[in-house]
């Protein structure tokens, strides 16, 4: 098997991108499971009672996280939406 630059620059191109979804779905799940913990166990009110009523209370924090998930979702479908631009889809679809 012939390697050429284009080709390892395809491949690098491909795993890299391959790994940074894997890493902003982890990314995403993962905020939404704290904001979601946060949210349920109302964790700076037992922690500090009377103090965080107007702000930094568990439903503003739960807030937050999720427009962070939110973002970070339109981070990668933007990347997908340019590498769709790039690529053309009518390809055949490799068999495994």
């Amino acid at each position: 098997m012939l390697v050429t630059p284009g080709g390892l620059l395809s491949w690098l191109q491909s795993t890299l991108a391959e790994k940074f979804h894997k890493a902003s779905r982890t990314f995403q799940d993962a905020v939404s499971l704290g904001g979601g913990v946060i949210g349920a166990m109302h964790i700076p009110e037992k922690w500090f009672p009377g103090t965080v009523d107007r702000c930094l209370n568990s439903h503003n924090i739960m807030h937050v996280l999720v427009v962070l998930a939110v973002y970070s979702m339109h981070q990668v479908t933007t990347r997908d939406i340019e590498w769709m631009s790039r690529v053309d889809c009518r390809a055949p679809l490799r068999t495994l």
